[in-house]
């Protein structure tokens, strides 16, 4: 479970690497994503099966069954996970909301119906679109000025182009 812990770190520079760049890889980016979702889920389906049970065995059998005792557990699992990933232990938390997108792809699962999560992927990949064809007109009708806006202007038609042929 512990090296999970590096190839999801691994994955997660990934997609912040991908995601800094102005000529965003968006397969790339998915590809880390969709590798870090199917880790994560795994990871956390060991986390619930084995991990956590493991470690409740002796409250348990001791019968404790007040709030304190759970408190208790959760704070030294919690602990325990964090240090395994060579993290400070900084309190529990509640969980934090999804990102519109993975809420979206998590509940098309659910109801079987694709449609929002495609309209907010179709608005996201227009938007884009958008971005790099204005930048790539801008820069063309400038081209002819100098060597500097020449190489603006190929840079950003070859930019507006990969965009183009990335999201098909």
């Amino acid at each position: 479970m512990l090296e999970e812990h590096e190839q999801g770190r691994t994955l997660i520079k990934n997609m912040h690497s991908t995601v800094a760049k102005e000529d965003m890889d968006k397969k790339a980016f998915i590809n880390a994503a969709s590798s870090y979702i199917e880790l994560l889920r795994n990871h956390i389906t060991k986390e619930n099966t084995i991990f956590f049970p493991f470690w409740a065995l002796p409250l348990n059998r001791a019968l404790i069954p007040s709030q304190h005792s759970t408190d208790y557990f959760m704070e030294t699992a919690v602990r325990l996970h964090r240090a395994a990933e060579g993290m400070p232990f900084t309190g529990l938390k509640p969980a934090s909301p999804n990102p519109t997108d993975i809420e979206k792809a998590e509940k098309a699962l659910v109801t079987g119906n694709i449609d929002p999560l495609q309209t907010l992927l179709k608005e996201e990949l227009d938007n884009e679109t958008s971005k790099w064809f204005k930048k790539a007109l801008e820069a063309k009708k400038n081209k002819g000025k100098s060597l500097e806006a020449g190489r603006r202007w190929v840079d950003s038609y070859v930019k507006y182009i990969v965009i183009l042929t990335n999201s098909t």
